[in-house]
């Protein structure tokens, strides 16, 4: 079915409907709700009857390049010029879909001192790292790459940096900053500014304040334009619907396995005896466990193998110092009675 601008028609697949504001290039039917410019397919309208005289009769909108385009390269509107300080940048990966795309989280340190760093996200009711490291100075990396549909793990995050630098240097306050974000941002190309030190379009987060509060994400359904429209437009007309939806963090693997047999911690153990070995194999133990607790994993599995039982025993014994784990043998059906499996709450 063709519709023609100024057209009153209703919606197939939800209750409302709205007046038809334009056509697009990709034949998405733009349609007035509550003040929304919302696309939908053609297929998902029907036009009423007593639709009011159209103003205008166009099958397709042709596409329109913004004035600031130049050699087919998007140029900004406003050049923004950073301060010094820490930022969290969040960059579309295509300029050209900066609604649909995947956002590439970025650490950008401008400032002179190097930053050693640790990126938390909040999961339920935990936080686990996302990302950790060290940046040198003025310059800036990629933390993660976040698709769409999984915008909502990101509603709240910690960042926490130490700032150092060689020889003589003045003392700094290490960052430890709460980040609410809102990503009803991310869908609004308004919130994008180009960033000339960045070279592209960027969300920034300074990360020079105690608390950043930027809130929660209107749940997406779909990859589409017209799909996110339709779900952003819901969710701000609704805000009961809103704080209903508190969603899942975006899921990311949190698990280890660690091989305890010698020869999968040591390239040569010709002539050691079994007590050597064993003291090698707890010491590894514990510092891959500890390692875990600080990279908050939530399980790891050690394999022990069977044997004697000796090193199984001396890594129970040692478990039992720990206050913040639960283990129990790892499943029979894959490791047999040679695994332990350690839960860190």
């Amino acid at each position: 079915m063709q519709f023609k601008i100024g057209e009153i028609v209703k919606l197939l697949n939800e209750k409302g409907g709205g007046k038809v504001k334009r056509i697009q290039a990709d034949g998405l039917v733009v349609v007035e709700i509550d003040g929304f410019d919302i696309p939908y397919s053609p297929a998902e309208l029907v036009k009423l009857e007593s639709s009011p005289e159209p103003e205008t009769t166009i099958a397709k909108e042709p596409t329109k390049l913004a004035e600031n385009v130049v050699s087919g390269q998007m140029q900004p509107k406003t050049n923004k010029q950073m301060p010094e300080g820490v930022y969290l940048a969040f960059i579309p990966e295509n300029e050209n879909k900066l609604l649909e795309c995947p956002i590439e989280v970025m650490l950008y340190n401008k400032t002179s001192y190097n930053l050693y760093y640790t990126l938390l996200q909040k999961q339920v009711n935990k936080f686990f790292c996302a990302a950790l490291g060290e940046i040198k100075s003025h310059s800036y990396q990629q933390l993660l790459k976040v698709l769409r549909n999984e915008l909502e793990g990101l509603s709240l995050l910690r960042f926490q940096g130490i700032k150092f630098k060689k020889g003589e240097t003045e003392p700094q306050e290490p960052l430890n900053i709460t980040i609410k974000l809102k990503p009803v941002k991310f869908y609004k190309e308004n919130s994008y500014q180009y960033i000339q030190e960045l070279g592209t379009k960027a969300f920034l987060v300074d990360l020079s304040g105690k608390e950043i509060e930027v809130e929660k994400l209107p749940k997406q359904t779909a990859n589409t334009q017209g799909m996110v429209g339709r779900q952003l437009a819901k969710e701000l007309t609704n805000k009961k619907r809103l704080d209903s939806q508190l969603r899942k963090a975006v899921p990311i693997v949190l698990e280890e396995e660690v091989d305890l047999h010698i020869e999968e911690i040591l390239d040569d153990h010709r002539g050691m005896s079994n007590g050597e070995i064993i003291q090698v194999q707890l010491k590894y133990f514990q510092k891959r466990l500890d390692e875990a607790i600080a990279k908050h994993l939530v399980k790891i599995t050690f394999i022990h193998g069977v044997g004697k039982g000796v090193l199984k025993e001396e890594i129970l014994r040692l478990l039992k110092g720990y206050s913040n784990i639960e283990y129990r043998n790892a499943p029979y059906e894959k490791y047999g009675y040679g695994a332990t499996e350690v839960i860190i709450k």
